[in-house]
């Protein structure tokens, strides 16, 4: 048995030495094994991309809008592109087009009256900022809330669940993004007995250098676009 355990010796190395040899090639082999596996790495273009260059790429921007020295326009940018210029057309199916009640256009300190005796005011225009973090939230962009309240003096109940509100703010008349994470928003809904008062607040992303615009309140297929404009003051 002794045979055995000196078999593997080499003569005149001490067991501690030979252990210290073994040790220190190893360690060798392993540091050879490291730079070649960097010298192929650094044949890959892949892996020869600088860190500084994917560090300095922009991140997204939170909050699109105009940058400093273009013409001004809504925060978060527009809700959509408009076909033409005025109302923007909303598709209320076969014989809407008809509309038959009229209105004239007024600023946001009157009230626009349509023929059969509808009426609507705005007013309010509070401003704040989003602070929703939620899926589809602009943080941080600032708002402005329009009060608006419909009077039914008619003879017929109005329908109010279809009403489609519209903002066009800056140079370029651009439709403001609405915000419904916005604890002021409601929209108008349900149905105007004659004699009765509804009331909505529509909210629309709209930077704080903006004072004045354009507003369209579509209630129905029945009556025409009433277009409101002016300061928010």
């Amino acid at each position: 048995m002794n045979r055995s355990h000196t078999a593997h010796r080499r003569p005149g190395v001490p067991r501690r030495l030979a252990g210290t040899v073994l040790v220190l090639l190893s360690f060798s082999a392993l540091v050879t094994g490291c730079s070649g596996g960097q010298d192929e790495a650094g044949d890959d273009p892949a892996a020869t991309a600088s860190p500084a260059a994917s560090a300095s790429a922009s991140p997204a921007d939170p909050q699109p809008g105009p940058d400093p020295g273009e013409t001004g326009g809504p925060a978060g940018g527009p809700a959509f592109e408009p076909a033409s210029s005025g109302p923007p057309e909303v598709d209320r199916g076969e014989g809407s087009s008809l509309r038959q009640e009229s209105v004239d256009p007024v600023t946001f300190a009157d009230e626009a009256t349509w023929s059969d005796g509808l009426s609507a005011t705005t007013g309010g225009f509070a401003r704040g900022t989003i602070t929703a973090t939620g899926v589809g939230a602009v943080t941080g962009a600032d708002y402005v809330a329009i009060d608006v309240d419909v009077k039914n003096l008619s003879d017929e109940e109005i329908p109010l669940d279809s009403v489609v509100a519209t903002l066009l703010v800056g140079d370029e008349a651009l439709p403001a993004a609405p915000a419904y994470d916005v604890e002021a928003a409601a929209d108008l809904s349900g149905t105007l007995a004659p004699g009765d008062t509804a009331t909505g607040t529509y909210v629309f992303q709209v930077g704080q250098d903006i004072g004045a615009a354009t507003f369209y309140l579509d209630v129905d297929g029945d009556h025409a676009v009433a277009t409101f404009s002016g300061s928010f003051e």
